[in-house]
C-alpha cells in the first residue's frame, strides 16, 4: 500500500519506491523514461502491467484499479504485487538501473517475497536461508542436503532461481 508520501511523488518514482523499497534510486531522465523503463514495463504480464499503471501512473485506488479491470480489490492487489516482483527482478531490476545482470545479483530478495510452495519455503527457513543469495551461495550438493527438500522441492527452488536471472548451471 501506498504511503501518502509515495502518493505525493510523482509517476514513475512513486512506482520505483515501491520496486526498490528505498528513497535511493536513479532519477528518471525523460528520454531513458522514453526508452529503457517503457522497454522495461513491456516484459511484463498485460494484467499486471495494465494494474502498475492504473496504480501507479494513474494513482488509482486498488478499489479503483480493480473496477477498471473488472476485478475484486484484492485481485487488483495481487496483479499490482505480482507486477512489482517481476520488476525486481535482478534482469529487469538491472536494466532500470542501468546495470548488467551480475551487477544486481545482490538484490537479496527475501524468502517472503519468493512465490514459493509452502515446503520450499520451510525448508529454507529451518536451514536458516533467509535472501536469495543466501540460497545461490549453497553448493549443488548442499541444496539437495536441505533437510525435507525431495527432487521436485529442489526443482522448484532451482527453477526460481532461474527465473530471477540466477546462472543456475551449477546447479543442472
Amino acid at each position: 500500500m501506498m504511503s501518502q508520501n509515495e502518493q505525493n511523488k510523482s509517476y514513475p518514482q512513486n512506482m520505483l519506491v515501491e520496486v526498490f523499497g528505498t528513497e535511493t534510486m536513479p532519477e528518471i531522465t525523460a528520454s531513458y523514461f522514453d526508452s529503457e523503463f517503457q522497454s522495461v514495463l513491456s516484459e511484463l504480464p498485460e494484467r499486471n502491467k495494465t494494474a502498475i499503471l492504473r496504480r501507479y501512473r494513474d494513482q488509482m485506488t486498488l478499489r479503483e484499479v480493480g473496477e477498471a479491470l473488472g476485478v475484486s480489490t484484492e485481485r487488483a492487489r495481487q496483479l499490482v504485487r505480482k507486477g512489482l516482483l517481476l520488476l525486481n527482478n535482478p534482469k529487469l531490476r538491472g536494466r532500470l538501473l542501468g546495470l548488467s545482470v551480475e551487477e544486481t545479483r545482490g538484490t537479496n530478495l527475501s524468502l517472503d517475497n519468493l512465490d514459493i510452495s509452502v515446503r520450499a519455503y520451510n525448508c529454507l527457513s529451518r536451514w536458516g536461508l533467509k535472501t536469495t543469495d543466501e540460497i545461490f551461495d549453497l553448493s549443488a550438493a548442499e541444496l539437495r542436503k536441505v533437510r525435507g527438500a525431495g527432487r521436485k522441492t529442489y526443482c522448484e527452488i532451482v527453477t526460481k532461481l532461474d527465473e530471477l536471472g540466477y546462472d543456475v548451471s551449477k546447479y543442472r
